[in-house]
């Protein structure tokens, strides 16, 4: 993985998404966690709205 965001509002996923267009957001994480252990997910950005 190469980056992780935390957002806490609407307002900062919509500025994270603009700033990082390649990020994938994410709500949770335990299926990101088996996809990064398969290297389904190397070099990925991901928001994290949970």
């Amino acid at each position: 993985m190469k980056a992780l965001y935390q957002a806490a509002s609407v307002e900062e996923v919509v500025a994270l998404r603009l700033e990082h267009p390649e990020a994938q957001i994410i709500a949770g994480g335990s299926d990101v966690l088996v996809q990064m252990r398969e290297g389904k997910r190397a070099g990925a950005e991901l928001i994290s709205i949970y």
